[in-house]
């Protein structure tokens, strides 16, 4: 048998398990980084109401998205924090890519007229508005 410095690495911890071939040394570097993002998520989550306000959510990728029934709550590396996106704005942000898109480095925002919302994407470089009279789109 070849001596594989890969392992297949099982983590459980409250509402997580993961099982992938990851280095021991990944396990070290990388993992804690993750959790830390996720309990960022976590924070965003219960700061916006929690289950109450948002329901379970229906799938959880480790230190990057937390999904719900049309709403995310999604992780900015660069800015170190959490960002909403939900309704039409999410359906189109999913549609242009999801991630592929961008991540998001605002939460849903009021339009200065008080009809619109928006949310910016990589770093204010992508938008996606959304009005009664013109739907949600990308800018």
């Amino acid at each position: 048998m070849p001596n594989d410095p890969l392992k297949t690495i099982s983590v459980l911890r409250p509402g997580l398990f993961i099982r992938e071939k990851i280095s021991p040394i990944d396990l070290v570097t990388e993992f804690p980084s993750f959790f830390k993002q996720d309990d960022v998520i976590r924070a965003k989550y219960e700061s916006l109401g929690g289950a109450a306000a948002w329901g379970e959510p229906t799938e959880k990728s480790v230190g990057s998205m937390w999904t719900f029934p049309g709403s995310a709550i999604v992780y900015n590396r660069k800015r170190e924090a959490a960002f909403e996106i939900h309704g039409a704005i999410y359906e189109t942000w999913r549609a242009a890519g999801g991630l592929g898109f961008g991540t998001p480095n605002t939460d849903e925002l009021t339009t200065p007229d008080g009809i619109g919302r928006y949310n910016h994407f990589n770093e204010d470089t992508a938008s996606i508005y959304w009005s009664p009279g013109t739907g949600a789109h990308t800018i």
